[in-house]
């Protein structure tokens, strides 16, 4: 009996291990995350320029993999006017900061 018990525990017990850790690095990528909301001031090819609430204006380098929806459908960067509504997602710190998404809202 204990033959047919203890590698059904062994099995668990790795199971909960393997889906507990998962959980934690999904945790650590969204701590990883900021997320900027404000006007666009500007669209160049791949760089977004956009004013805060404050009118601080912050720029924003994109690349093929970001992500841009307005209205909630894709769009792409050229897509943005001046004075749109935009939230900006970006992950990592410093120099390897990505953007990952960024939201426009035109209603």
């Amino acid at each position: 009996m204990l033959y047919r018990v203890l590698p059904l525990g062994l099995l668990a017990l790795v199971l909960g291990l393997f889906v507990g850790a998962v959980a934690v690095a999904k945790d650590k990528d969204k701590a990883d995350t900021t997320t900027m909301e404000g006007m666009v001031v500007s669209v160049d090819k791949d760089k977004l320029t956009v004013a805060d609430k404050d009118k601080k204006e912050h720029s924003f380098t994109t690349d093929k993999d970001t992500k841009v929806t307005v209205d909630g459908k894709e769009g792409k960067l050229a897509d943005l006017k001046k004075d749109t509504k935009v939230k900006v997602t970006t992950s990592g710190k410093d120099k390897d900061t990505k953007v990952v998404s960024v939201e426009a809202t035109t209603k």
